[in-house]
């Protein structure tokens, strides 16, 4: 399985490696998946996605446009060491082959608790579908990046939730806080509002626009366990 990274190396700072996952978004705006804080770059400068086959670039309609090895170009595929210019800074992709988890994977125990709580009920997959270890290794990815380059607490957790319910193949969840007791689950502590995926749509709900079930709840709270 192939993951991609950018590396991001700039004089007077230690080397960046970012991991991409699905999508990441590259500009000066605080909404993008990484920052750079430089006038050249545009507040949505850049986008790469993973497609099947590998990872492909586009340009965001940036001021300065983007370039792939010196060719300013609109969009175009990625390959290992290609160096892409955002503004006046330089980023290096890689590409990395990870062993999946068919191939000597976690511990068997490991594996039969994923399997159950991510796919119960489930028919066993075809082999023409796509991965689904392989899209939770991504959505993992993709978080991580999230936490490290996002600040702005909202939007993060609008990209986290989004994230997980893709991997998952869910059309309904929300984020939720605990109190410092863990008895009450609480909405987001900046918007006091829920935030929700609703028949696929992300949304931000009141308090009461939301109901989960008691038991579910004390399950998740008290008992620390993942429930689906």
């Amino acid at each position: 399985m192939l993951l991609g990274f950018l590396v991001h190396e700039a004089e007077g700072r230690e080397a960046e490696r970012i991991p991409v996952g699905d999508l990441l978004v590259i500009g000066r705006g605080a909404d993008c998946d990484y920052q750079i804080m430089e006038s050249s770059v545009s507040r949505r400068h850049v986008e790469i996605r993973a497609r099947p086959g590998g990872f492909y670039w586009r340009d965001l309609g940036s001021a300065n446009g983007t370039a792939v090895n010196g060719e300013r170009l609109p969009a175009g595929e990625l390959r290992h060491n290609d160096r892409i210019e955002v503004g006046n800074a330089t980023l290096r992709f890689e590409l990395e082959e990870v062993e999946g988890p068919d191939e000597e994977g976690p511990p068997k125990d490991e594996t039969v608790f994923f399997s159950e709580t991510l796919l119960a009920g489930q028919p066993a997959l075809e082999p023409a579908k796509a991965d689904r270890s392989e899209e939770a290794l991504r959505a993992v990815c993709t978080v991580m990046n999230e936490i490290a380059s996002n600040y702005e607490p909202c939007p993060l957790l609008d990209r986290i939730l989004e994230t997980t319910m893709k991997a998952i193949d869910a059309q309904r969840g929300a984020i939720f806080f605990a109190d410092a007791a863990g008895q009450e689950l609480l909405p987001c502590p900046v918007c006091r509002n829920i935030h929700m995926i609703r028949n696929g749509k992300l949304v931000h709900a009141e308090k009461g626009g939301l109901r989960i079930s008691n038991t579910v709840a004390h399950r998740v709270l008290r008992g620390g366990e993942t429930v689906l």
